[in-house]
């Protein structure tokens, strides 16, 4: 009775928790709709491509300001054992990362051959991109303790901001740079209510404990090397993409990526409640429920995944146009066969964040290494070639390679 009355308030909490975060990812999906309608009929093909290029980019470096240190923390102050010095050591940590990892992106940018006015564009979006990032701070604080609600509210008000930004420079009739700038204005009004809200949860402040920064490093250096991984497994094709189809394809894909992407959040929201209550009963050898939440969180990803496949089978000529009008006609074909991996996704990352809850980090590192070189080898063989056709197909066949190297490591996992 008492293990049937704790899973009906572990689901609770989920259920309540991912609610919020669906009617706040509804108000930035209409608000994204907006946004990307706008742009692709501002900017063009091959103006959205190089938007899309800009933040794919800055996307690879701005893992680098993170570095698993996310995980870890939401995985620490889970246990509701850290010290309080942590909150203080893990923002300087924080800010140190950021710095680096923006002044990385703009120093590896002297050796690719991008255009100038791409990579002025890319310096530009970078510091919105920082702003953004060190915004996860507070969000890390949020998830820990189960208030997702503030998680979402961030995210609706930077959104919003953000929208009623680029509708205004779009109708001002400014240029590519200033379209990039909204993103900094966005996360700036994002920073603000993070600061106002975080004081309401723990005792701030900014002491830093070397011994205590060295030990979570060490706990997220896997992590983070396997975030590297995992983002560059995702960002190749369109990378690769930029550099023998060019920005116009980069523009096609990137649009029907784009609304995966969304798609993939809503998912997200479930485990961002999921991974730090399943961390908690690992953390005290509650197997049994544990295994039963695992259970009908991947019944859950099954029947949700199929659900969106279905509905965005039959819409997405529909959504395509809403979004980015004729021109961008051949997002459709794309987006059809991006569906498919919907599922391989979501199952994917059920499989990740159970091995990052058990501590266990050696078999994630294995199968993302093993999936990032399978996709590289795909995406340079056939997308010369075929392009962003090929790219929507190498997503799907390099989700499924990573599904049964995940399948057979879990086995592994069990046994142990």
């Amino acid at each position: 009775m008492i293990k049937s009355s704790l899973m009906k308030s572990i689901f609770y909490r989920i259920g309540f928790n991912t609610l919020i975060q669906i009617l706040g990812k509804g108000i930035s999906i209409i608000l994204g709709f907006i946004t990307v309608g706008l742009l692709t009929r501002y900017l063009g093909q091959e103006g959205f491509g190089n938007f899309t290029l800009v933040f794919a980019y800055l996307s690879l470096f701005g893992i680098i300001a993170d570095f698993g240190l996310q995980l870890t923390m939401v995985r620490e102050l889970a246990k509701k054992i850290a010290p309080q010095s942590i909150y203080g050591t893990y923002f300087w940590l924080k800010v140190i990362l950021v710095i680096f990892s923006t002044l990385l992106a703009i120093i590896c940018l002297l050796f690719l051959p991008y255009s100038y006015f791409l990579k002025i564009g890319i310096i530009v979006a970078s510091m919105g991109v920082a702003v953004g990032v060190l915004n996860t701070y507070g969000a890390v604080i949020f998830q820990a303790n189960l208030r997702l609600d503030l998680v979402t509210a961030m995210d609706v008000l930077t959104k919003i901001v953000t929208t009623i930004f680029v509708v205004l420079f779009v109708f001002l009739k400014f240029g590519f740079y200033s379209i990039l700038v909204t993103i900094l204005i966005g996360n700036l009004a994002g920073t603000v209510l993070i600061i106002f809200l975080i004081k309401k949860l723990i005792t701030f402040n900014l002491a830093f404990d070397l011994n205590l920064a060295k030990k979570l490093i060490i706990q997220s250096f896997p992590v983070g090397l396997i975030s590297v991984l995992a983002l560059f497994y995702f960002k190749i094709d369109t990378l690769i993409l930029s550099i023998f189809r060019g920005a116009t394809e980069v523009g096609i894909y990137g649009l029907a990526y784009k609304i995966i992407e969304n798609l993939l959040v809503l998912w997200g929201f479930y485990m961002a409640t999921l991974y730090p209550l399943l961390s908690n009963l690992l953390s005290k050898r509650k197997t049994i429920e544990a295994g039963e939440l695992w259970r009908k969180s991947l019944l859950i990803s099954l029947g949700f995944s199929a659900t969106i496949i279905v509905i965005g089978y039959i819409f997405a000529p529909l959504v395509i146009q809403i979004l980015g009008g004729r021109e961008f006609g051949g997002s459709v074909i794309a987006l059809r066969i991006l569906l498919f991996s919907i599922p391989l996704f979501f199952v994917n990352n059920l499989f990740y964040h159970t091995f990052l809850a058990k501590n266990e980090t050696r078999r994630p590192l294995l199968a993302i290494s093993s999936s990032l070189i399978f996709n590289l080898i795909l995406n340079l063989i056939f997308i010369p070639k075929w392009g962003y056709i090929a790219a929507a197909f190498n997503t799907l066949i390099a989700e499924e390679f990573l599904l049964v190297f995940y399948l057979f490591s879990f086995r592994g996992l069990l046994k142990k």
